[in-house]
Parts: C-alpha cells; sequence; structure tokens
C-alpha cells in the first residue's frame, strides 16, 4: 500500500503526518506515525481535517506539480509572515549563525 511506502522512507524517530479516512463518510484526522526503528512505528490520531485529492495538471502527466509562489523566484511578500521567518532562520542556521 502507499502508506506502507511511504513509512519505509521514514528514519528511526521520523515522523510522517497525513489525512486518514475516519469513518465512512468524507470525515478525515490526521494521523501521526513516528518511526521507532526496525520496521516498527506508533500512530496517534490527531484533530479533524478536510483535504481533497491532488491531480495531476494534465490527464497522462507523470509528476504532481503544487501550484504556489517559489522561493526566489517570486517576491517575498507573497509569502506568509511566519513562513519568512522560519526561512530566515533556517538560513541563519545553515551558515553557523543562528541556532540550529
Amino acid at each position: 500500500a502507499q502508506r506502507d511506502r511511504l513509512l519505509r522512507l521514514l528514519k528511526p524517530g521520523g515522523i510522517l503526518v497525513g489525512p486518514c479516512q475516519s469513518g465512512s463518510g468524507d470525515a478525515q484526522r490526521l494521523l501521526v506515525a513516528t518511526s521507532r526503528g526496525g520496521g516498527a512505528y506508533s500512530f496517534r490520531r490527531g484533530g479533524a481535517v478536510s483535504f481533497t485529492w491532488l491531480a495531476t495538471s494534465a490527464p497522462g502527466a507523470r509528476q504532481l506539480r503544487l501550484a504556489g509562489p517559489v522561493w526566489g523566484d517570486h517576491p517575498k511578500e507573497r509569502f506568509p509572515a511566519p513562513y519568512r521567518r522560519f526561512v530566515g532562520a533556517l538560513d541563519l542556521a545553515v551558515r553557523g549563525q543562528g541556532p540550529a
């Protein structure tokens, strides 16, 4: 199953978060999976969410592309302020000038 392929990508301690069908209707909840190593995982359910299926841009297309601004290609103002702060902090951490 697709879920199993995604779980196998996790390193020990890695976390995967995604929607999970909740009952027979359209209700969904977040499922949080944590790799314990050696093929063992722990699971917990998060809050209720609402998602839609991802769709390719054209019939038969092989790549899925999510529309949205691309950092470096679009003005920084197109991104939410918390995202801009996170990218700035991450940049400083990578350069060794801030907290990791």
